[in-house]
C-alpha cells in the first residue's frame, strides 16, 4: 500500500488550486505530477512551470490533518511554508492528536522492538541449551570410548 498527498498551489498568487489525498491497494500506480496536471480538471489550464507542488508525508500526521481541517491554505515562495487558516481551538486540538498519534507510534515501535529482542534472547538461549547438550554428548562418547578401549584390553 503507498500513500500519495499533493497540493497544488499557484506560483504567481500562492493560492491552492487543487490538493488530493489517498491510499493506494496492491499495485495500483502513482500518478505523476504530470498525469495530474493533464487529467485534474482545475489543473490542466495551467503548465507544470507555473504550478509549486507540495507533497505530503505520510508520517506527516500535524500536516495531513492541518490540509483536511483549513478553511484555506496559501504558500509563501519567500518562506516555503504553507499558511494554514485553521480556528485555533481546531489547530490546538490537531495538534494534540499529532501528538498523540506520534507517541502511540513510538510505542508501538518500542513494543516490537522489545518482542524482537526477546525472540533473539530465545534463541540465544535455545542454542546455548542445544551447545551444552552437544557438550554433554561429546562428554558421554568420551566416556564410552574409554570404557569401550579399557573394556577391550
Amino acid at each position: 500500500m503507498a500513500y500519495v498527498g499533493r497540493l497544488y498551489f499557484r506560483k504567481d498568487t500562492g493560492h491552492l488550486l487543487y490538493w488530493y489525498e489517498y491510499e493506494t491497494i496492491g499495485n495500483t500506480p502513482i500518478p505523476t505530477i504530470e498525469q495530474d496536471i493533464a487529467s485534474i480538471k482545475p489543473l490542466k489550464d495551467f503548465i507544470l512551470e507555473n504550478i509549486h507542488v507540495v507533497e505530503i508525508d505520510q508520517e506527516d500526521l500535524l500536516t495531513r490533518e492541518k490540509v483536511r481541517r483549513a478553511k484555506e491554505i496559501l504558500y509563501d515562495p519567500q518562506t516555503e511554508q504553507q499558511i494554514f487558516d485553521i480556528d485555533s481551538g481546531v489547530l490546538a486540538e490537531i495538534e494534540r492528536r499529532a501528538l498523540l498519534e506520534n507517541r502511540i507510534s513510538q510505542i508501538e515501535t518500542s513494543i516490537g522492538n522489545i518482542q524482537t529482542s526477546l525472540y533473539q534472547k530465545a534463541s540465544l538461549d535455545e542454542v546455548t541449551q542445544i551447545e551444552q547438550e552437544k557438550a554433554d554428548i561429546e562428554q558421554a562418547i568420551a566416556e564410552l570410548s574409554i570404557l569401550i578401549a579399557g573394556g577391550g584390553a
